[in-house]
């Protein structure tokens, strides 16, 4: 079986594989409760007991950002620990590499990624040459004077986005709202091998510390 948190989305969750299939997934957060510090310990024990995955861990993935740096820390340390007490490898995963996957190579310099996050954190993916990304955190001064958003004419985004947003894109032909789990399961199983170490992409002040 394979365990993988995403950390980045506005509500953080538990995902459980096995053979290629989803079997079930659990969210972090609830309405008694919004901080993920409160609630990942108590929400993976209810995880582990409902599917008694206990000793069937194979594999650990968790998505490094970018995102709330809150929601970051806390879940990569979580299944860091995790990964050492149990002896299971423990992958990393950008949120650019698993969705840069959906792209056709003809359409990459014009499509931007967006990640919605919790605590009201949103993030632009910027498209440079040979699969790279600028990365920023979204605020209106930036997006005013930073972003030409008439050069792009894709998107796609982890949630849906706020009106204020979607105003952005209407010169835009499509607006993509992308499932991460099932993203996940298409393509994470043929892309990571080997053990890496995990890299969290946080920003501050647009930018990039680690």
């Amino acid at each position: 079986m394979i365990l993988f948190l995403d950390t980045i989305s506005p509500f953080p969750k538990f995902v459980l594989f096995h053979n290629n299939n989803i079997i079930q997934s659990i969210h972090i957060l609830d309405k008694s409760n919004m901080k993920i510090s409160d609630n990942i310990v108590l929400k993976y024990l209810i995880f582990e007991r409902e599917n008694n995955f206990q000793d069937k861990l194979r594999k650990l993935f968790v998505l490094t950002g970018p995102g709330s740096y809150t929601a970051l820390r806390l879940g990569i340390s979580f299944m860091y620990g995790l990964s050492i007490s149990k002896k299971i490898p423990f992958f990393g995963i950008p949120y650019t590499s698993l969705f840069s996957n959906l792209i056709k190579e003809n359409d990459f310099s014009k499509t931007l990624l967006f990640v919605c996050s919790s605590n009201d954190q949103n993030f632009v993916c910027i498209p440079i040459k040979k699969k790279k990304y600028i990365i920023r955190k979204i605020t209106k001064d930036f997006l005013c004077k930073n972003i030409d958003f008439n050069k792009y004419t894709k998107c796609i985004a982890n949630n849906k986005l706020s009106k204020e947003f979607e105003k952005l894109f209407k010169n835009q032909n499509e607006l993509h709202i992308i499932n991460i789990e099932e993203i996940f399961n298409n393509y994470i199983f043929s892309v990571f091998e080997k053990e890496e170490i995990i890299k969290p992409i946080y920003i501050s002040d647009n930018n990039l510390f680690n």
